[in-house]
């Protein structure tokens, strides 16, 4: 494993009390002690120094090495692919409930239409040409007939004119 250290800002303050010889060892102590892990012989006073920096080194070192020993391991790890299979398969089941929840809700309100006591004043879903309900992409549908779509449009634009009449003579 290739190994390195970083100088803090930290250290070359601590160190600038020093004259530029003795500055020189302490910073090629901390440089071998980083890059080969030799222990440096120095005086004591300069000792003192170099111990106080020797720590963060080790903390620095051990954490690039669990880093590395992590990215090793690949990242992520994979998900399960039977866990993966049995969540989809239990959120499409999810859909399909809401879905169908849906479609009963549609098929309520058709059958009230078609009784005549929906929401459209009555009269109800006009019957299509067959009578029967077509099933586009799970959607029930049925066409009105070509009379039924006349007759509404008509009746549409006699109540617009008749709003309109209203409307003039006030």
């Amino acid at each position: 494993m290739p190994k390195g250290v970083v100088i803090l800002p930290s250290y070359y303050e601590a160190l600038k009390v020093l004259d530029e010889i003795d500055r020189l060892h302490v910073l090629e102590a901390v440089i071998e002690y980083g890059l080969y892990d030799c222990e440096p012989q120095l005086s004591p006073a300069l000792n003192g120094y170099f111990l106080l920096i020797k720590p963060n080194i080790d903390a620095s070192q051990r954490r690039h090495a669990a880093a590395v020993n992590n990215g090793n391991l690949g990242g992520r790890p994979p998900k399960n692919q039977s866990k993966n299979q049995s969540e989809n398969q239990s959120q499409n089941q999810n859909r399909k409930q809401m879905n169908n929840q849906d479609l009963d809700l549609e098929r309520d309100f058709d059958s009230d239409l078609e009784r005549g006591d929906g929401d459209r004043g009555g009269e109800g879903i006009p019957k299509g040409d067959g009578g029967e309900r077509t099933v586009a992409y799970g959607n029930p549908y049925k066409p009105p007939s070509e009379e039924a779509m006349i007759r509404k449009r008509d009746e549409a634009v006699s109540s617009f004119e008749e709003y309109l009449r209203k409307q003039s003579q006030q």
